[in-house]
């Protein structure tokens, strides 16, 4: 981008270098014209998700883990929590919530054979 403001290459060969459409390129440069380098990182970069599971949920989740339904494993205590508790969450947010709270699975107990 540079060197289209030099006036060395125009802007149809600047995008063409580093493969994007003319119209991106345009973009491109106008970013780094009125934000320097920082126009081309993603604008939402370091913000949390608009997706995440309130504090307050999660804590809840993890007291009932710990507590109430401290033998069930990551299936059942998601079931258990739509039907007693009232909370809908998938299984794969409980297993996250849960290892990242350093709840780990049971382990299962080898069946010897024979």
């Amino acid at each position: 981008m540079k060197m289209v403001e030099v006036g060395k290459i125009t802007l149809k060969e600047a995008g063409e270098r580093i493969g994007v459409s003319y119209r991106q390129a345009k973009r491109i440069g106008r970013a780094i014209r009125e934000k320097g380098m920082k126009g081309l990182v993603y604008g939402n970069r370091g913000r949390p998700s608009n997706h995440r599971i309130k504090e307050s949920l999660r804590e809840k989740v993890l007291e009932l883990s710990k507590g109430v339904y401290w033998d069930f494993n990551d299936t059942h205590f998601t079931e258990k929590l739509r039907e007693c508790e009232g909370m809908v969450l998938s299984r794969e947010t409980v297993r996250k919530l849960r290892r990242e709270a350093g709840v780990a699975p049971k382990r299962r107990r080898l069946i010897e054979h024979r």
